[in-house]
């Protein structure tokens, strides 16, 4: 009940904007901690309005303002009628949740005492840190020395990524990262673990795949799981023990981490002698609102870039979004479905069947790009993929599905928790997160961090 209170509060401000854009971006942020603060972490309803309310806070609160001459009722109302069709997913009734809720505390002890002792658990996520160690190695060959990248060029490194011509090393590379995702699970989870170190290195690993192609994608991962790994011990009350000198590597890596993000922020999009804000309102249709701008002087530069990256690029995307739905026509029925993944994308058009193929989607999405507001570089929301590919009824019932597959496998990590259970709990909810901006099956390793997550269930690991 108190959710729903402080959810009706955030839309009231956002609606009626009764004060400056700053005190309602701040107002409407702490709203939204008091709402969810509650929330069990492995409950995907969290991560959904988590990701929703703050794209909606920071596009409608004021502090950015996109200029654009489209109806934009619609196609909000469209977001909201898939996440309440995810909604109506979760509520099918699956037993007695508040009695599954309350016993989940003994059980989840009671896993993290016995069940991670496991010796073939440990050496299973052992080979998988192994794949995520080659997987970099293979990267930093093709980036590095084929192509010649250097590290401290993120403008040059971006455009060898997306010029270069793909070769097998990076195609297995990004096949052999989903090791890396296991490998922040196990370096959490597995304390007693004599592979500990290889679990951090395996981690480490993940972030080279960002780190070479000036992206963000993988970094991100890595904190957002981390995030749900430590949420869930905090959520739980439950002390796994970790060395100092792994405290002290892991910490560090993270500081690293967010140095790394601070500075191909700044270097990545640098075009000229303006600051951040003034670079995005000329590249788009958008301005920052006055009271949010003479907010940030009084801070540091790179606090001033997080703040304007921020509010831009968990923004835009209702926007564009918005344009997307009024430039194409959406069938009831569409069978698109393989652009989903790029990598299956890739196989399927070597059989040279008479099908739009990824390059030509990609020329085609330009084109459309170039005549919108919003920069090319910039995402739709899922959505724009769920329509494009299944069409209303497609979108609708996979959604729904969708909602009820997130409820059982909720429940299965309550009653009867395993790695792989957690693991893909936490991929299911890294999706939903990824709602927001652009479909997280367009990361290969996210997609066999799933498959494989599925396999260690049928094992029961």
């Amino acid at each position: 009940m108190k959710f729903i209170i402080y959810q009706f509060l955030i839309i009231i401000l956002l609606l009626l904007k009764p004060f400056n854009s700053v005190t309602i971006f701040i107002l409407c942020n702490v709203l939204l901690f008091l709402a969810l603060k509650k929330f069990n972490p492995l409950n995907p309803i969290l991560w959904l309005l988590l990701s929703w309310n703050i794209l909606f806070i920071n596009a409608f609160s004021g502090v950015i303002i996109f200029n654009i001459d489209i109806d934009i009722i619609e196609p909000i109302i469209i977001c909201l009628s898939i996440i309440l069709t995810f909604f109506l997913g979760y509520s099918i009734n699956l037993g007695n949740f508040k009695q599954i809720y309350q016993t989940s505390i003994l059980i989840f002890h009671d896993f993290f005492v016995k069940k991670v002792l496991s010796k073939k658990l440990h050496y299973i996520t052992y080979i998988f840190s192994i794949f995520a160690i080659i997987g970099a190695i293979l990267f930093i060959i093709e980036i590095v020395f084929i192509y010649n990248g250097n590290l401290f060029e993120p403008m040059e490194l971006r455009d060898i990524f997306h010029e270069r011509d793909v070769t097998l090393l990076s195609q297995l590379s990004a096949i052999f990262a989903f090791g890396g995702l296991f490998s922040v699970s196990a370096f959490i989870f597995l304390s007693k673990s004599k592979y500990r170190t290889v679990y951090l290195i395996g981690t480490i690993a993940l972030t080279v795949g960002s780190l070479l192609s000036a992206g963000r994608q993988m970094i991100f991962q890595l904190i957002m799981s981390s995030l749900f790994c430590f949420s869930i011990l905090r959520f739980y009350k439950i002390n796994l023990s970790i060395s100092k000198i792994h405290k002290y590597i892991f910490g560090t890596v993270i500081v690293l981490i967010i140095s790394f993000f601070v500075f191909i922020s700044t270097a990545r999009d640098l075009v000229s002698d303006k600051s951040k804000a003034e670079v995005y309102s000329s590249l788009n249709t958008s301005s920052y609102s006055d009271d949010f701008l003479n907010t940030l002087s009084f801070f540091p530069s790179y606090i001033e870039d997080f703040f304007v990256d921020y509010t831009f690029y968990f923004s835009h995307e209702i926007f564009l979004f918005s344009e997307w739905w009024h430039e194409n026509e959406i069938q009831v029925i569409d069978y698109s479905v393989l652009r989903f993944s790029p990598f299956i994308e890739r196989i399927v058009d070597r059989f040279g069947l008479p099908f739009e193929t990824q390059a030509e989607r990609i020329i085609r999405f330009k084109n459309f790009n170039s005549k919108g507001s919003i920069i090319p570089q910039g995402w739709r929301t899922t959505n724009a993929s769920l329509f494009g590919n299944l069409g209303y009824l497609g979108s609708y019932l996979l959604v729904f599905f969708h909602g009820f597959f997130s409820k059982k496998l909720y429940i299965k990590c309550l009653t009867r928790p395993n790695f792989g259970l957690l693991n893909l709990s936490i991929a299911n909810n890294l999706i939903l997160i990824y709602t927001i901006s652009n479909s997280v099956f367009s990361e290969t390793q996210v997609l066999f961090y799933i498959i494989v997550s599925f396999l260690l269930i049928n094992k029961n690991i």
